[in-house]
């Protein structure tokens, strides 16, 4: 009888611990949509007020769109390496469109300054992630004109700090704006090490099921913007064509419109 009991004791303490630790995901999956969504909100604001916002909104509906060779390389690129380990070797071919051999570049830049922070362990995800979320607007608010691409030191060291959370969110409601964030970060900081590391990042966020999503549009219209400014010089605007390419697909994508 005595062991009868006992056992029923165990059973009883295992199904309560189950139960405890599957509320407790679920508790922590609400919290992370939670926050998250009031994260989206504000980008969504932001969005709304830029000139790009507007256009996306107006871009007409074009069924049955062929992506170019250049987006599909790309995008298969994107989908095949971890930014927190490069798992695989990358060449980079000469004659390859400079799209491409600027994608190779940002993944080896990422891979190799992500997985310096990759042991550093949150002891709290959501608060991370929502400091992580604050640095980023009080740096913006810092700026004399947010859209301008200025190099600036702030944007460096949110990059650093949250770096890691590109592996703690991975799978999570959270990844597409951590992406964003720190993506955009890289591309305003002040650190040749961190060439092409934004444009990874933000293509992951356009790439990965986020269609038609008020993240993956802001994705495109920062990226869109970072890249013109870099090829844009006393000459005018010199983009080259692959990268256009590149970036008109990536339109259909955000706008649900492939």
């Amino acid at each position: 009888m005595k062991s009868t009991i006992q056992v029923l004791v165990v059973i009883f303490s295992v199904v309560l611990s189950v139960s405890f630790i599957g509320f407790n995901r679920t508790l922590n999956e609400s919290e992370m949509k939670q926050v998250n969504n009031k994260a989206q909100l504000w980008l969504e604001q932001q969005l709304n007020k830029h000139e790009y916002g507007d256009f996306l909104k107006a871009r007409p509906s074009i069924e049955g769109v062929e992506f170019s060779s250049i987006t599909k390389k790309i995008n298969q690129l994107i989908k095949n390496v971890d930014c927190s380990s490069l798992n695989k070797v990358i060449t980079i071919g000469e004659d390859e469109p400079e799209a491409v051999q600027d994608f190779k570049i940002g993944v080896k830049n990422c891979a190799n300054v992500v997985s310096d922070h990759m042991n550093q362990n949150p002891e709290n995800l959501l608060i991370d992630f929502k400091t992580m979320v604050k640095d980023y607007k009080e740096a913006l608010k810092d700026m004399d004109y947010p859209n301008d691409e200025v190099l600036r030191q702030d944007f460096e060291l949110i990059f650093y700090r949250y770096a890691h959370l590109i592996r703690k969110t991975e799978n999570t409601v959270l990844a597409p704006i951590t992406y964003f964030v720190l993506g955009d970060s890289a591309m305003r900081a002040n650190n040749e090490n961190l060439f092409m590391v934004g444009p990874v990042l933000l293509a992951k966020v356009v790439f990965k099921k986020n269609e038609g999503s008020v993240i993956s549009r802001f994705a495109w219209v920062r990226l869109q913007e970072n890249i013109h400014f870099g090829y844009t010089g006393s000459a005018g605007d010199n983009t080259p064509k692959s990268w256009g390419l590149l970036l008109k697909d990536m339109s259909y994508i955000v706008t649900n419109n492939s």
